[in-house]
């Protein structure tokens, strides 16, 4: 029962694999959630409107609302894709982690990240 697993496993990785390196990257929105955004924006009760159509284009990541964590507070995105919400919760709480599935999606997301302000 365990191979049939792997083998899924090891089905479901290529294709992820060969998406980023195809480009067929449909998930790409070229900036945070909009899910993770608006539950952030929500949870605080501040910024209603802040993502909108009118204004995603504009917005930095230091102007998300997100609620305070401790001093030791982390962050881990499963299926980081390239970054975004890595950044915008490392920004909000000084350490955040993110991990995917492919390689290259791997290696993406360190050069999007390598490429924004510290």
């Amino acid at each position: 029962m365990s191979g049939s697993s792997e083998t899924k496993d090891l089905v479901q990785a290529t294709t992820w694999e060969q998406r980023w390196v195809e480009k067929k990257t449909g998930w790409d929105m070229s900036g945070s959630s909009p899910l993770l955004v608006n539950l952030v924006r929500d949870f605080v009760h501040t910024k209603p409107d802040f993502y909108s159509e009118a204004n995603k284009e504009h917005y930095k990541f230091s102007d998300i609302p997100i609620p305070p964590g401790g001093p030791n507070t982390k962050a881990l995105i499963p299926g980081c894709g390239r970054g975004y919400d890595v950044q915008l919760l490392a920004e909000r709480y000084g350490h955040a982690i993110g991990c995917d599935i492919s390689a290259t999606g791997v290696e993406e997301a360190k050069k999007w990240l390598s490429e924004q302000p510290a």
